[in-house]
């Protein structure tokens, strides 16, 4: 046949090129011409994520890939220039009109004699603000503090920064994205002031703080820390625990895996644990601040010279809700408590004391109706006598309604009601 066709096989592929022959036969002789065929792959290339940056920086295009291709070229949908347009990992500066639409999209086209491919990433540019501020104990300026940044907006309870405070106190942030933040002032766990972490403007729980919402530079920002309510006296007692998950959500994994204290240390390698997380010391029944910590590079935490006497441990965290620790109390007999557990489920962190039980469980309650406009009862299949406190919680883990209730001895069947009627609808 004179024009047959040919299909390249396993080998063709591999080695990527081919001899082609052809034979003719005529007066009694051979005629024979050949052809090398080369095989090329088609083009494949990506110009990588979509990104944001502050409006004035440039990009430097390191995710970029390719395959096949025997030349390449860059452009832009706006006025910003490459550095080299030919090169895959090349540097774009952008123009005045990149900077006033506030978006550009950058594409990478890649060529061969089969064809061309091209491959888009969105590039966005918002403007860089700062927040000036210090970190106060009473009336005296709060020494050695690190304080943390959580963007509310971009991604609820996102770590975004962390600086530390200088010798006078003061704290500044000079590259954050408009949005809304929470602050978080954390003192050097090695001073052990009598003051603990806290946000702005003065409060040791994420659900009660000050949303600073940032759309210009912020001056004068002032964290009031708050103070430990009791200075234990030491003793032999100690308390100690760790995570065994880390799946926090929204995880900033330069904030994180870092030392807040010694910055010229190197980044932490996580094991099985999350660090820099603050773990605080109650009374048994919560009503002082007594001590805090933070967990360490493999999640475990420690309190030490505690005095004998009955605790209870708590965990804080932007965006999660927590679940105490059983009340857990140190004797002459039993001075060591160090099994005690961090477990991450979706947004909440559970303290847990295995070999002890609770007096009442979560599997244990009956709450109905569900959902309510009305009223809500609650009917524990068993409850210790005692005083209860009860908090209703939005989805945003801010606390809506409060109420006590008190479990008597002589109490068979005891159940409590209360009203959600004023409330707005919600989850």
């Amino acid at each position: 046949m004179l024009h047959p066709t040919y299909f390249p096989g396993t080998q063709d592929l591999s080695v990527g090129t081919v001899v082609l022959s052809m034979n003719v036969f005529k007066e009694s002789k051979w005629l024979s011409d050949s052809l090398e065929l080369s095989i090329l792959e088609d083009v494949i290339v990506l110009a990588g994520n979509d990104t944001t940056i502050f409006v004035d920086d440039s990009l430097n295009l390191v995710q970029a890939e390719e395959s096949n291709a025997s030349n390449l070229f860059w452009t832009s949908s706006g006025d910003g220039v490459f550095v080299d347009d030919t090169l895959l990992h090349t540097t774009y500066i952008p123009g005045i009109m990149d900077k006033a639409t506030g978006v550009v999209e950058l594409t990478l086209m890649g060529q061969n004699v089969c064809g061309e491919q091209t491959g888009t990433l969105t590039l966005t540019l918002v403007p860089r603000f700062t927040i000036h501020g210090a970190v106060w104990q009473d009336s005296q300026i709060a020494e050695s503090c690190a304080i943390v940044a959580f963007d509310q907006f971009s991604s609820p309870s996102r770590a975004a920064s962390m600086v530390n405070t200088d010798d006078a106190g003061r704290f500044l942030f000079d590259r954050l994205v408009p949005g809304e933040y929470l602050l978080y002032a954390v003192p050097d766990t090695s001073l052990k002031d009598s003051f603990f972490p806290g946000y702005y403007v003065v409060s040791p729980r994420w659900q009660q703080a000050y949303l600073l919402k940032l759309d210009a530079d912020i001056y004068d920002v002032d964290i009031l820390l708050p103070p430990l309510d009791y200075l234990l006296p030491d003793g032999n007692g100690k308390i100690s625990g760790h995570f065994v998950s880390n799946t926090f959500s929204a995880y900033q994994h330069d904030v994180y895996t870092r030392s807040w204290f010694e910055p010229d240390m190197p980044e932490i390698q996580l094991n099985e644990g999350q660090s820099n997380i603050t773990i605080l010391l109650y009374t048994s029944g919560r009503e002082k601040v007594l001590d805090y910590t933070l967990t360490d590079a493999n999640g475990n935490f420690y309190f030490n010279h505690l005095p004998m006497g009955s605790y209870v441990v708590d965990a804080e965290k932007a965006g999660y809700l927590t679940v105490v620790s059983p009340v857990i109390t140190l004797t002459p007999e039993n001075p060591v408590r160090s099994n005690l557990e961090l477990l991450v489920d979706q947004k909440k962190i559970s303290i847990q004391a295995p070999g002890d039980v609770n007096p009442v469980t979560r599997d244990e309650w009956v709450v109905f109706p569900n959902p309510t406009n009305s009223l809500i009862n609650i009917l524990p299949k068993k409850i210790e006598s005692g005083t209860y406190h009860i908090g209703v919680y939005d989805v945003f883990g801010r606390k809506v309604m409060t109420g006590d209730w008190t479990v008597n001895p002589d109490d068979s069947n005891p159940a409590y009601h209360f009203s959600v009627s004023t409330l707005h609808p919600g989850i």
